[in-house]
């Protein structure tokens, strides 16, 4: 578990690399209020409701468990097929953080004001499902494993969701 934390510790600096770069990028070629307005965020909030929970902690499910089977599923890959699963996540990792780069360009301390307090447990059950993969490429995991790591993404989710759902500000 310890060698998942470190590669998960690794996923999350990777993510948050990528995403001051985009940020950076964004800013220095001023083009921070093209992404404002490209983006659209109202700010209002969301309502709070347990189904919205629900919606948000499916969304980032989806992808944590999209990355546990591939976990799963990588010892059993040719070295092609791993290679190209490896270069498939490594990509979504990229492009997602270079959108949250882009979006901290375009709104500034107002975005991390609002995300301050949900984003943090995000990143760590996401990056979490991204170290789990990285362990697995060097050694198969067993069941057991992917299952704790798999309640610990679920945990972590499903807290960030519920944060993010009924303590930013918008309509109560």
């Amino acid at each position: 578990m310890r060698a998942i934390a470190t590669a998960a510790a690794c996923c999350a600096t990777s993510a948050a690399a990528v995403a001051a770069a985009a940020a950076m990028a964004v800013a220095a070629a001023g083009l921070a209020d093209d992404a404002r307005a490209q983006l659209q965020f109202d700010f209002t909030g969301i309502q709070r409701t347990p189904a919205a929970v629900v919606d948000i902690a499916l969304h980032n499910l989806r992808l944590a468990a999209g990355v546990l089977l591939c976990a799963a599923l990588v010892p059993s890959l040719g070295r092609h097929a791993r290679h190209a699963v490896s270069a498939l996540l490594a990509t979504v990792l990229v492009l997602n953080a270079a959108a949250a780069g882009v979006a901290i360009a375009a709104y500034g301390g107002r975005l991390l004001a609002a995300t301050r307090v949900h984003l943090p447990l995000e990143l760590a059950g996401l990056a979490l499902a991204g170290g789990t993969y990285l362990q697995a490429l060097r050694q198969p995991l067993r069941p057991l494993a992917l299952a704790l790591v798999g309640a610990g993404c679920l945990a972590l989710l499903l807290g960030a969701a519920a944060v993010e759902t009924y303590l930013s500000g918008g309509p109560g």
